[in-house]
């Protein structure tokens, strides 16, 4: 049975992804992407699910910078509805809240709601579906937490307010990691360009040349060089041509496909 690592507690959004696509799996939830990582690295998980991007809140470079830095490679991707509800005890009504917790990220995506109603303290926590454990823990009607319906009825909650969400197209993509390495038409890989005028230009012209179609890029800070950095990309119908790229270093994250 394959053993699967993702980033929160039960009824996350990565812990029903994970449910969705591994559903009889031995499933385990972590504090922190870093943790999630390495517990592959250190064999207590056979597979790692982090989230790598948001329709809303662009790339999360805390996963980009775990790739980048380590030796797993990107086996598969996949992306999840995000629809975010605020939970609270049984019989709460919106005016009796006056505090929200949820992870900062979801907190991001609610900014709407909660600018309309500026007597709720949204409060920072490490995760969506951790919150909705926490206000159920704490028993405070005064207290409610940002997550999806999931995790209200896992932990108890009432649904105050259905989607509040800032926008309905609100999808979070994810990234299957592992040591051992796949085949796809999708590649992900790192690259450190010339230091000379047009040096990106060129490697983007190389794969357009090459039929090759760019869907995210990101630059990332090279530790120990400051102010210098290195570019995240992923690209679609990936060739063996990207060992001709003309770039000062080049390292392949993985080649895979969507699931």
């Amino acid at each position: 049975m394959d053993r699967i690592s993702y980033q929160g507690v039960k009824g996350s959004f990565s812990y029903l992804t994970a449910k969705r696509l591994f559903n009889d799996a031995d499933i385990k939830g972590f504090r922190s992407f870093k943790e999630t990582y390495f517990s592959v690295v250190k064999g207590e998980a056979d597979y790692a699910l982090l989230p790598i991007e948001n329709t809303l809140t662009e790339a999360l470079t805390g996963t980009i910078d775990l790739i980048i830095q380590g030796d797993l490679k990107i086996v598969g991707s996949t992306k999840t509805l995000v629809e975010h509800a605020l939970l609270a005890l049984s019989g709460v009504k919106l005016n009796e809240i006056k505090q929200v917790i949820s992870h900062p990220i979801a907190l991001a995506q609610c900014t709407q709601f909660l600018n309309e109603h500026p007597f709720l303290e949204a409060v920072n926590f490490y995760d969506t579906a951790g919150a909705a454990e926490e206000v159920a823990n704490r028993n405070d009607r005064s207290m409610a937490a940002i997550a999806n319906r999931e995790a209200g009825k896992i932990y108890g909650l009432d649904v105050i307010v259905d989607n509040i969400q800032d926008h309905v197209e609100n999808f979070t993509r994810f990234v299957l990691l592992s040591k051992r390495e796949t085949k796809g038409k999708k590649c992900a890989l790192v690259f450190v360009t010339e230091h000379k005028p047009g040096a990106l230009a060129e490697v983007l012209n190389f794969l357009a040349k090459n039929e090759m179609n760019l869907t995210q890029i990101v630059s990332r800070p090279i530790v120990g060089k400051p102010f210098e950095y290195q570019f995240y990309v992923e690209i679609e119908n990936a060739t063996i041509a990207l060992q001709d790229l003309k770039v000062h270093s080049l390292k392949i994250l993985g080649y895979y496909d969507n699931i």
